[in-house]
């Protein structure tokens, strides 16, 4: 952000290498699979803060990336590495670049092998809306995730799945969190067409050490450090050639950790759920595509505070001729915010999206949006509509 020295020599050694893979290529063929992408758009924001006092301001942005996939043997790999560039027009102090990185190794199942194995890893800066905190924050986060499959026989097998995610927030208002997850799912393979599973999820959420005297401004002063327990079953599979579905419904329990205040030990109230999550992909004709999802789950905001939270979403995406397409998007969030100093609130979001892509030439496109969202909160920050309209061009070499 802002172009802090660490920043400045990625920046650097990310151009240095874009130069460097045309040589490189030319030197090994195209089977190395190098590629090269720019992107650039401008959008309208009416609330470019994200919140009911916030200002409109148009944002202009350039991201030039680079890309390497290859399969060694079984392995296979896709390495991804980019600086998005953000100009403001009025607040030119929210100007920055941003790191956008991310590598993915996999090991592909085949006929004789019992496994599939696939990681994954990134690291990125961001300079964005955060709805669920209604505000413009600016941080880094580093991820890692991993799946295992193991095949017991040609009907039963496990999947294991860890995950790791530490989110370093910039801002004096928000506070960072780390997050670790572990879960594990026995599948059977009821039909050729269907699976069924039964699983565990456990996810711990850190909440970065703080004094209230150094973020006076934080709804909650307590460190919601959290469990979460989840069992569920599920089903996926394809209920005909047009429509596929899979879906996990269970019940979690978030468990809060032990904290001392004014030298006693505090314990908030465990909260319990319904958890849930579904997908729906129906190819309605061949040129339109819907996608229906719906979650039911726990989170924690970086404002220091429990969030259940309900989501359904549909889109549509139509493609009108070889050039043009269209992609429709409306979706309906509850978020149940929980903290302390009088920050507990409901908040309701409905969102609706319209965008479009042209096909200029191979590997060219233009591409636009129009979005409205409106917010119904408790807090009177949080309370308000927002709208914008993008547009963009993408080429890639």
């Amino acid at each position: 952000m802002n172009c802090p020295s660490k920043n400045c020599l990625l920046i650097g050694t990310l151009a240095f290498t874009a130069v460097g893979v045309v040589n490189l290529e030319a030197q090994l063929g195209p089977r190395n699979f190098f590629h090269a992408e720019a992107q650039a758009e401008a959008t309208y924001d009416s609330a470019v803060f994200g919140n009911a006092n916030s200002p409109d301001d148009t944002v202009f942005s350039v991201r030039p990336a680079i890309s390497y996939e290859r399969a060694y043997g079984i392995v296979h790999l896709v390495a991804k590495g980019g600086v998005q560039f953000n100009y403001f027009d009025e607040f030119e102090e929210e100007n920055s670049q941003d790191i956008k990185s991310s590598i993915q190794v996999s090991f592909p199942n085949q006929e004789d092998r019992r496994y599939y194995f696939d990681a994954r890893a990134g690291y990125n800066e961001f300079n964005e809306i955060n709805s669920k905190v209604s505000s413009r924050i600016h941080g880094e986060e580093t991820d890692a995730h991993a799946l295992l499959v193991y095949y017991y026989s040609d009907r039963l097998s496990s999947e294991f799945i860890g995950g790791y995610q530490n989110t370093n927030i910039y801002d004096d208002n928000f506070i960072g969190n780390q997050t670790y997850e572990g879960a594990t799912n026995l599948v059977y393979a009821y039909s050729e067409r269907w699976d069924l599973l039964a699983g565990y999820r456990y996810r711990h959420t850190d909440i970065e050490d703080f004094s209230i005297m150094e973020f006076p401004d934080l709804v909650n002063d307590e460190e919601l450090n959290n469990s979460d327990h989840a069992v569920y079953v599920g089903a996926r599979g394809a209920w005909s050639e047009k429509l596929e579905t899979q879906a996990r419904i269970g019940w979690q329990q978030r468990n809060y950790d032990e904290q001392m205040r004014n030298g006693q030990a505090v314990t908030r109230k465990d909260n319990d759920s319904i958890f849930f999550e579904g997908e729906a992909r129906w190819q309605y004709r061949e040129d339109i595509l819907f996608n229906l999802t719906a979650i039911q789950d726990y989170n924690t905001t970086v404002d220091n505070r429990t969030n259940n939270e309900t989501s359904v979403a549909l889109q549509m995406r139509k493609t009108w001729d070889p050039k043009i397409s269209t992609l429709s998007f409306v979706g309906y969030d509850i978020y149940r915010f929980s903290g302390s100093n009088d920050s507990d609130s409901d908040d309701s979001v409905f969102v609706v999206r319209q965008g479009f892509t042209y096909l200029l030439w191979d590997d060219a496109n233009f591409y636009g949006e129009a979005s409205w969202m409106d917010r119904d909160s408790d807090l009177e920050a949080s309370n308000y509509t927002r709208y914008t309209l993008k547009l963009g061009f993408r080429q890639k070499f």
